[in-house]
């Protein structure tokens, strides 16, 4: 007898969330490719070899912003009740305490750009501070980062919200009822590692431990 199984959902970033990526992405590309086309423009009508030296950072600049806003742009569907990775990156430590254990994630410039919702119904204390409420006590999340772009309100876990097209830090509070599934130093997955389940109680022993910097 056959066993079918379900296939995995899947989470795909919207058009319109895409073309606004592309765009900002083709406004930080433009300026280097005009340096590009004048400096072979003067080439032509007065060739010099030192115009090759701006044309070739020109030409870096350009890739560099191609890269600084590559896309994941199809994700496994986080499951309900579930708090997700908002960036790809890396646990940078954990620091369990008898009260709370603070998460701190890391996101390098090489990372995916996308800023992803990590839970439905966060409450907005600013453009960089989220909270919600869970039986167990208050979840905060905080962002750090030079350069953040929010685009329109969702609510769906795992949706793409934003855009970090740069190193960022994210600390998340969690309370001590409940258990934190990631380990320390292991990369993360926008939209799809699980840092925790709502569902999931705390059974392992909660000392206090030494924060360990990656």
């Amino acid at each position: 007898m056959t066993e079918h199984t379900e296939p995995t959902k899947v989470l795909i970033t919207d058009t319109k969330t895409l073309h606004k990526i592309k765009s900002m992405q083709l406004r930080k590309q433009m300026l280097p490719i005009v340096i590009v086309v004048l400096l072979l423009i003067a080439n032509i009508v007065y060739p010099q070899r030192i115009y090759f030296y701006p044309a070739l950072l020109a030409f870096g600049w350009f890739l560099l912003a191609r890269i600084l806003f590559r896309t994941k742009n199809k994700i496994s569907a986080p499951e309900p009740g579930t708090f997700v990775s908002p960036v790809c990156g890396r646990v940078k430590s954990l620091q369990r305490g008898e009260d709370a254990t603070l998460v701190t994630l890391r996101k390098s410039w090489l990372d995916v750009v996308e800023l992803r919702l990590p839970y439905p119904d966060l409450r907005l204390e600013s453009n960089r501070n989220w909270s919600f409420e869970t039986a167990s006590g208050k979840v905060e999340i905080t962002i750090e980062s030079k350069h953040i772009t929010f685009f329109d309100n969702k609510n769906i876990t795992g949706d793409v919200i934003g855009v970090i097209p740069s190193s960022a830090i994210i600390t998340i509070n969690v309370p001590a009822g409940i258990f934190v599934k990631i380990k320390d130093g292991q990369p993360v997955f926008g939209g799809e590692t699980v840092i925790f389940a709502l569902s999931e109680q705390v059974t392992e022993d909660k000392s206090i431990l030494v924060e360990e910097s990656i």
